[in-house]
């Protein structure tokens, strides 16, 4: 299905005509109405007061003495009820966070006078109506925790159901592939389509400023038929806005060598310094009407990246090379209070991005195998939010967004070598490449509400052009089993691509996300609520311009139909004492497949790229370090490699079940158990469908292929199938102290275990990450990569004594799995899968990580509502060595096999300063 330019304009302006837009997300305030024996009353008056931008909203209760307050700006409220002939209940100062819905229930004294019943404090720290299991990072974390960084997404690790340590750029949640995951910004797509990953990717320090983001909540479970293309987690974030005080900060971090201890090995963080620094401001254009904030972040930094190459002869290439990652991103929202019922805002974030030598991390990398990044990306979005009537609100979000990212490589004199165990230099083999991604994304969501169903539809529309530059192996590419047959001038394999469009790997296309649903939330009795929905996905492909006449299959990018996801959801409160939740839910997720499996199709199909591979005793291999300068050709030309999707292609589903249950032991500390089941099938994996069948053969004690091929037109044909799956247990323990008596606590335990039979995360290298029989996927199963069975989290602020405020987060992590190799390839298949004779998938383990980091800030009050604010932070504070096992001590048979040999991140130390006025 591809929508037309006509059909898409009728959409948008009928969107915009029938609705205004508002930058959500929002919140909910909802609640009973009864007298002080329990009786329902109808016609309340409930008057609501943002007291941070004076915005009013007022709504009355309907028979069954229920109401409902939806889309309301997040911030800090008052709250008023009145009924003639009742007393006048008031509820001060609680606050409303991103996505809550939060259960204020009203009882009004019967008198005969004027008599007003007033509370203070927070709202209830469970959320009874909401079926979903969140967790809720506050502005006050975000400001106060320890972050090695400033990228706000790294507080997803503030929960236990997230899989990471602190040198991993993906973070699993559920049993999850990280590109499974969603993030959305203020609402609207945050995420690249292309790489599956956030948009401005993982090697930029951040793309939204900590210091714009005002609260997220992470939704885990049971998240309803609004949100899609996801089945780890959503990620709903909010950017601050503008009220009607001036505020402002202006900030500085520092660190450098000295504030660095040297690592495992005893080597120092020479010439390591960085910066980071910014200020942001806002208030009121028009008090009550009209709100501007600004904010500017930029980091400047220099680390040393150390080369470790296991070679006498290659002596030349160890050492310590720097390596910058310098950036800066500016934030810039207004927002209108148009009337009480509508809003307007309009929000830009930029981001600029570059390092240097910032493609590889070093270790056994060369720096010619390094590369130089950048990045550039703009979101731009302008919504409006409508209160039509008592009974019907529509929200529409509209979103810009463009992100650049060009690549250079290093070296472009010789091709990558690669020698197990030893080094890799040379031209890496993906370098250079470039990537341009255009989004427009256009969201409507409609509410209709009665006395016991609130009904929400809506439509979510992406539509994106990809420019991809991308040739990889165009510059060539060695392997050498062994550094004896590196010297012996002896590769396993060489592998070049060649253009022969002339194009360069260039390739632009269209294509799309397209979703629709349908829900509603059934308030059956003041403790009992149901959530019922239906989404559906679709996923638009490109048709490909070029294809391979000698394989029809390269002429189709499968599309896939059928993406319908029921979802079911119960919250009970069983005593309807307002302090214990039980909910149950159901449903069935689906992901998108990141369009760089599509764009290598479209290239590597042999009538666009050709990409060549031969072997040890080819006659064309070429003497190292030589590359073909043309594409070879002979009475046997060579076989080309290429790339194809499956006709039965589909995209990831999850069948996700979750049973929890929530204790508001006292106003500010509630409990929690989450028991999370997610059965996954459909994953993406690839296979070559161009091996004949093995034959088992004694004397080698396993399945060996021949090297013969089965269509003598190609080498290998890489096919992308939808036949992986995976399945996932947890427990999840949870402890929230809300902000209370100068402290807040959060801390949750994760027992798990995540099984899969490929846990490949969007890779299409032609050597690694295949399965060891490629007829025999069952012998795949096991632990999955981010198979972590304990993970424990523990995070606070404490606001002590003479202004001094502590923070702290503690987490415990058990070690991930890896596969042991024979380090070659034992059966002759082209791939270097393979696995000691029998050793399963993921049967070792990599240690446990560990670590503390703490912050410490003292504040000075310099004149009136100004203060400087002096703070360190600390980084794995007891410096604890977090070693790994390389990929060369993962090989059976080495003397250090099974040995941790690559050491984290030491201890260091931030020094830093901010001045606040408010």
């Amino acid at each position: 299905m591809r929508i037309g330019k006509g059909i898409s304009l009728i959409l948008l302006i009928m969107m915009i005509l029938t609705s205004i837009v508002y930058m959500a997300p929002t919140g909910t305030i909802e609640g009973y109405t009864t007298d002080e024996q329990g009786k329902p009353l109808a016609n309340v008056k409930i008057t609501l007061i943002n007291q941070e931008t004076g915005y009013i909203r007022e709504i009355y209760s309907n028979s069954k003495g229920f109401y409902r307050a939806k889309l309301l700006p997040l911030g800090l409220y008052d709250m008023v009820a009145e009924l003639e002939g009742y007393g006048i209940f008031e509820r001060k100062g609680f606050r409303l966070h991103v996505g809550e819905i939060l259960k204020m229930d009203v009882k009004l004294p019967v008198v005969t006078h004027k008599e007003v019943v007033t509370v203070t404090g927070e709202a209830p720290l469970i959320e009874f109506s909401n079926p979903s299991s969140t967790t809720i990072v506050n502005e006050k974390a975000i400001e106060t925790l320890p972050l090695n960084g400033r990228n706000f997404s790294d507080h997803l690790r503030l929960t236990s159901i997230a899989v990471a340590r602190d040198d991993d750029y993906r973070i699993n949640v559920g049993g999850q592939r990280a590109i499974t995951n969603s993030i959305l910004m203020d609402g609207v797509d945050n995420n690249s389509a292309f790489f599956g990953e956030q948009r401005g990717g993982t090697r930029p320090p951040f793309t939204f400023s900590q210091n714009a983001v005002k609260e997220f909540q992470i939704l885990e479970t049971n998240f309803s038929a609004e949100y899609g293309r996801a089945i780890g987690a959503v990620i709903n974030a909010v950017t601050k806005s503008g009220t009607n005080k001036f505020e402002g900060s202006a900030f500085w971090y520092y660190r450098n060598e000295n504030l660095v201890s040297r690592d495992t090995f005893g080597r120092d963080y020479e010439d390591f310094v960085q910066h980071q620094f910014g200020f942001s401001i806002g208030g009121p254009i028009k008090r009550d009407k009209a709100f501007f904030f600004f904010n500017w972040d930029q980091q400047e930094m220099n680390k040393p990246l150390w080369v470790s190459i296991r070679a006498d002869e290659l002596d030349y290439m160890n050492g310590k090379f720097n390596s910058t990652r310098d950036e800066y991103t500016l934030l810039l929202k207004l927002d209108f209070i148009l009337n009480s019922n509508n809003r307007l805002s309009v929000r830009d974030n930029y981001t600029h991005f570059d390092a240097i030598n910032g493609t590889v991390g070093g270790g056994s990398r060369a720096i010619s195998n390094n590369g130089h990044e950048k990045d550039a990306t703009n979101s731009f979005a302008v919504n409006w939010t409508s209160i039509l009537s008592n009974k019907s609100f529509n929200e529409l979000r509209v979103q810009l967004s463009r992100e650049q990212r060009p690549r250079y490589a290093n070296d472009t004199s010789m091709p990558e070598t690669y020698i197990a165990g030893v080094a890799t230099f040379g031209q890496n083999n993906y370098l250079p490449n470039g990537l341009d991604e255009d989004l427009i994304q256009i969201m409507d969501n409609f509410n209709y509400t009665t006395e016991s169903h609130d009904i929400k539809f809506g439509i979510d529309l992406n539509f994106l052009r990809i420019k991809d530059w991308f040739c990889r192996y165009c510059g060539g590419a060695y392997e050498f089993d062994t550094y004896e047959d590196f010297l012996n001038g002896f590769p396993s394999e060489y592998t070049q691509a060649f253009d022969i469009t002339g194009n360069n790997g260039r390739i632009t296309y269209r294509t799309g996300d397209y979703g629709a649903y349908i829900q509603d939330t059934w308030q059956v009795k003041p403790n009992l609520t149901i959530n019922m929905g239906l989404r559906y996905d679709f996923q638009d492909q490109p048709k490909p311009e070029i294809w391979n006449e000698k394989f029809p299959q390269t002429k189709e990018i499968p599309e896939d139909w059928n993406n319908f996801g029921p979802r079911f959801a119960v919250s009970w409160d069983p005593w309807n004492k307002g302090k214990t939740v039980f909910k149950l839910g159901a449903g069935i997720y689906y992901s998108r497949t990141p369009s760089l499996l599509v764009a290598n199709a479209l290239l590597n199909n042999g009538a666009r790229i050709v990409r060549i591979s031969v072997g040890p005793y080819s006659e064309y291999m070429p003497d190292w370090p030589n590359r073909w300068e043309k594409m070879p050709e002979g009475e046997e030309p060579i076989k080309p490699d290429i790339y194809v999707f499956a006709k039965d292609f589909e995209n990831p589903q999850t069948l996700k079940i979750s049973l929890s249950a929530e204790h508001q032991l006292s106003d500010d500390l509630a409990v929690g158990i989450i028991y999370s089941y997610a059965h996954t099938t459909k994953l993406e994996r690839r296979r070559d469908i161009n091996l004949p069948p093995p034959a088992y053969q004694d004397e080698e004690g396993r399945w060996m292929f021949t090297g013969e091929r089965i269509n003598d037109d190609f080498y290998r044909i890489i096919q992308f199938e939808s036949t992986a799956q995976s399945i996932y247990n947890g427990v999840t323990l949870k402890v929230n102290k809300r902000f209370s008596k100068g402290f807040q606590v959060m801390a949750s335990y994760t027992w798990s275990k995540s099984m899969d039979d490929d846990s490949n995360e969007r890779s299409v290298s032609t050597a690694w990450g295949y399965a060891e029989n490629q007829y025999r996927m069952d012998r795949e199963w096991g632990p999955s990569d981010w198979d972590v069975r304990h993970r424990a989290v523990i995070s606070g602020t404490f606001e002590l004594p003479w202004g001094v405020t502590a923070s702290i987060i503690g987490v415990y992590q058990s070690g991930k799995p890896f596969t042991p190799t024979t380090g070659y390839d034992s059966n002759h298949d082209g791939y270097k899968s393979d696995r000691p004779i029998g050793i399963g998938r993921n049967s070792y383990r990599q240690p446990p990580f560990k670590t503390v980091d703490f912050r410490i800030s003292k504040s000075f009050k310099i004149y009136k509502n100004h203060e400087l604010e002096f703070l360190v932070e600390g980084f794995n504070i007891f410096n604890w060595p977090n070693m790994k096992i390389s990929y060369y001590n993962q090989v059976w048979g080495r003397p250090n096999f099974n040995e941790p040999n690559v050491a984290g991140r030491p201890f260091q130390l931030q020094l830093g300063m901010r001045y606040k006025f408010y």
